[in-house]
């Protein structure tokens, strides 16, 4: 994999000379070659014939897009492009995306003698993970492959992979065997092969499918294009991410690995691969861990211990056996052998002389550490400044939820509130905290985590879309900078950021990169996904985009509701309507959750006094909604929550459970509210997270959040990792003997 790093320059753009020549960057040549509408047999194993499009444009064959992620690519472009389009099998569209690089110009440039061969697009910098889904959005080929910047093509790649998926049409992705090659420096064979692999179908088979996903190499894989419809790349991993979505693929549909080298992977100076081992080992071990269920426990421990031993060769090699204590030592828990004590011992004995620490690089910005509640109120006015800066931010990372929070939470905890300023501009807020818990009956348990997290269960408020506050574009440096700064708090085992969105995939990348190392254990856990809800720019439109049953059964449940009288829903225009309102929504709620022989979350009166003050700041700044539903003088149902931009998000809800029983209050007046939505130039109606079945009748899409661990590779950890599997085990034993096992059904005679 090979992102940022820099690339050769293309000295011919003429596709009838050899563009690897080695006055290219050294590469060597490709044959040359004669393209024709139809291959003889004789000169191609398998039956089959590669049709060019005809001259309408709607190919004969399925049809394959081509995306080329760039960054920084303008010295390399052509090269790739020009790989592509010698292909013998041609391609309907190849996609370049520009994921916000600053060589935007250049690259046009280098484009230019391509012409309407190529389509560029032009995204905001998010990673490659990104870029190539954004490609995948815009494709329209039956079949998808990719391809990096500086990277090329075997002539035959796309026809040899086309052949394969016409031979065996039950495939979900075909990969290839794949050339390595060093500027300057003649192709090698990839060293990293399985060739028990090579030339079959693949299927998951159990203890070995991560290890087949992890040989499938991003520059040869094609992919079915409705296979991508679900999964795609996640973009908050910087490296690795390819093997994620390999696996969840390889677990949907077989595969198949071609022995025969098909492109050439080119290792340009600084590649990520190259020189962040740290961060890919990281995010492999994190893959690894979201997966277990899926691997099974062999699989699960197998590929642990080998992603361990890995990186402790790594460190070794590069000079940093000091460090390599704790992964050998984790690759031999995993899977025990005298080889593994033998490890573990040269680390121990290499970690008695630490190697000198390196230093620091000065990224230029200032963390500093704000500890008092005077200093959070102080802040007011810069953190509103930054709010403004960031539209993507929710209501809950603003200065006036945390305010609320530290002042109702804040007892028994200790605020290690981060700011990062460059040259005096905030640019960056870590709202974290410190205390100390018992975790599993283990304790005391040292835990940095959130704001406006973390309350007792009774009380709980339950914030969603936490995230550090960062301006746009500036993730990388200052999550760095934030996290030196966050090794120096005092002592702790844990850093917990719960329910960070999907939307954040650049801060929790930065973050993670950042703090990749042996010595801690970062997890991600995905929580119930949100359910948000797409606003049309009419109510007629809203209305005739949802189902047909859910079309009449709004309208009947409305037609009942109206028979008890006139309907009129009361937003609050005021702090005084506000005031006079929320005793409503308590009462409502309540009422309802008592019926059902729950307390009701205004049973707390932390819950009731932060709502009540949160309601209110926010109001002042036009973030607050508040709607009553009344039939008649009768208030029924009441909707509370906050919006930002076109951006609405409900919190909380009540109805009236002795109203009559044949109608849904609850489908009446959140249709109602988001009428008053569209009419205020909403866009969308975030209902939070977990996707619930009053929730899912909407036409909607889900938006995923994680809970983010960091923790510190230490006794008390340690002791808590093995409580919880203890728990995982007995729970798994229990649903194991409560399910009765499956009798055989006998033939009838």
């Amino acid at each position: 994999m090979r992102w940022h790093g820099p690339g050769g320059h293309l000295n011919c753009l003429d596709l009838g000379r050899n563009p690897r020549a080695t006055g290219a960057g050294g590469l060597r040549p490709w044959p040359r070659f004669t393209c024709t509408d139809h291959f003889q047999p004789a000169a191609w194993p398998l039956n089959f014939t590669v049709h060019r499009p005809s001259s309408n444009g709607s190919p004969d064959l399925p049809t394959v897009t081509v995306v080329i992620p760039a960054w920084r690519a303008a010295k390399t472009i052509a090269r790739a492009v020009a790989s592509v389009l010698a292909q013998t099998a041609p391609a309907l569209e190849v996609l370049v995306v520009n994921d916000g690089s600053d060589d935007a110009s250049a690259l046009a440039q280098a484009l230019a003698p391509f012409g309407q061969q190529v389509t560029l697009l032009h995204k905001p910098n998010g990673g490659a993970a990104s870029a190539r889904n954004h490609g995948i959005a815009k494709a329209q080929g039956h079949f998808v492959t990719f391809l990096d910047a500086d990277d090329t093509w075997e002539p035959t790649k796309l026809e040899r992979q086309l052949a394969v998926f016409q031979t065996h049409p039950e495939l979900g992705m075909v990969g290839a065997n794949h050339f390595v090659q060093e500027p300057g420096q003649p192709l090698a064979q990839d060293c990293d092969v399985d060739t028990s692999l090579f030339d079959r179908v693949l299927r998951v088979e159990q203890g070995r499918s991560f290890h087949t996903a992890s040989k499938f190499w991003t520059g040869t894989v094609m992919i079915r294009r409705e296979l991508l419809l679900e999964d795609r790349f996640d973009e908050g991993l910087s490296t690795a991410e390819d093997r994620d979505l390999w696996f969840r693929l390889l677990c949907k549909a077989p595969a198949f690995l071609l022995s025969e080298p098909l492109a050439t992977c080119v290792l340009e100076p600084g590649s990520l691969s190259r020189t962040h081992f740290d961060r890919d080992m990281a995010n492999l071990l994190l893959i690894i861990e979201r997966h277990r269920e899926r691997m099974g426990e062999q699989e699960y421990a197998r590929n642990k211990a080998r992603t361990h031993l890995r990186w402790t060769a790594l460190l070794r090699a590069h000079g940093r056996a000091d460090e390599s204590l704790t992964p050998a030592w984790e690759s031999m828990r995993h899977a025990p052998s005298a080889k593994g004590a033998w490890r573990v011992a040269r680390a121990m004995a290499s970690s008695m002389w630490p190697a000198s620490p390196a230093a620091t690089p000065q990224s230029g910005l200032h963390v500093q550490l704000l500890q008092s509640q005077s200093e959070l109120l102080g802040l007011r006015d810069e953190w509103h400044a930054l709010y403004e800066r960031c539209p993507l931010a929710t209501v809950s990372t603003c200065w006036e939820w945390m305010r609320t929070w530290w002042e109702v939470f804040g007892v028994g905890r200790d605020l290690q509130l981060l700011v990062v300023r460059d040259h005096g501009r905030l640019v960056g807020v870590a709202p974290l905290l410190w205390r100390e818990l018992l975790h599993l009956g283990v304790g005391p348990v040292r835990r940095v985590e959130m704001m406006a997290s973390g309350e007792p269960a009774a009380d709980e408020i339950h914030t969603e879309y936490l995230e550090f506050l960062i301006e746009p574009g500036r993730e990388g440096p200052v999550c760095a900078a934030l996290w030196q700064e966050i090794k120096r708090l005092r002592e702790w085992d844990e850093l917990l950021l719960p329910s960070v969105p999907a939307a954040a995939a650049r801060m929790r990348m930065a973050l993670r990169d950042a703090a990749s190392s042996p010595r801690l254990r970062i997890r991600e856990r995905q929580r119930p996904q949100a359910v948000v809800i797409g606003l049309e720019p009419t109510v007629d439109a809203f209305v005739a985009a949802q189902s047909r049953k859910m079309r009449e059964d709004l309208r009947r449940q409305r037609r009942m509701l109206e028979q008890h009288g006139s309907l009129h829903l009361v937003r609050a225009g005021s702090l005084d309507e506000l005031r006079s309102l929320f005793p409503v929504l308590i009462n409502l709620h309540q009422a309802l959750w008592t019926s059902r022989g729950e307390p009701g979350c205004f049973a707390s009166a932390a819950f009731t006094r932060f709502h009540q003050l949160v309601s209110e700041r926010l109001f002042e700044s036009g973030q607050t909604h508040l709607h009553v539903l009344y039939v008649g003088e009768q208030a029924v149902a009441a909707r509370y929550g906050f919006h930002r931009g076109t951006r609405m998000f409900e919190y909380q809800s009540g109805n009236d459970p002795v109203f009559d029983p044949r109608i849904g209050l609850g489908m009446v007046s959140m249709q109602m509210c988001m009428e008053d939505a569209i009419a205020r130039g909403m866009s969308e109606y975030d209902m939070g997270e977990g996707p619930r079945p009053y929730k899912l009748r909407w036409r909607h899409e889900l938006r995923s959040t994680f809970d983010v661990e960091i923790s510190q590779r230490n006794l008390r950890i340690a002791l808590v990792d093995q409580l919880k599997e203890g728990r995982a085990a007995l729970r798994r034993w229990r649903t194991s003997v409560r399910t009765p096992a499956a009798h055989p059904v006998q033939a009838a005679p």
